[in-house]
């Protein structure tokens, strides 16, 4: 179910015994507030890109407050919308190669 976050429900997120929580928010869509059994407060976005489920981890808590973490979900969003996978653009590159690798040649 979702609600609108804030800062106070973020901060009062009961940890689960073991995993991870989220809540999501009701004004953007797949943005949601995450928290760890160890205490650890997140902000993540959820999204669909050529099919396949995306969790893309905008930022820490407290950090990044409600708002801007919020704000920068909807941005997001509006670049995945035109076509732009932001987990994708982080696999790929941390799967290039290092300069260390490409010096070994």
């Amino acid at each position: 179910m979702a609600e609108k976050l804030t800062d106070k429900l973020v901060r009062e997120m009961a940890p689960p015994s073991s995993g991870n929580r989220i809540v999501y928010d009701a004004e953007v869509k797949g943005f949601g507030a995450r928290v760890t059994a160890a205490e650890a407060r997140s902000f993540v976005l959820n999204y669909r890109i050529s099919g396949r489920e995306r969790r893309h981890t905008i930022g820490q808590f407290p950090a990044w407050s409600v708002r801007t973490a919020r704000e920068e979900a909807a941005k997001l969003k509006r670049d995945i919308d035109r076509g732009r996978d932001p987990v994708g653009e982080r696999e790929e590159a941390r799967s290039a190669p290092t300069v260390a690798e490409l010096n070994k040649e």
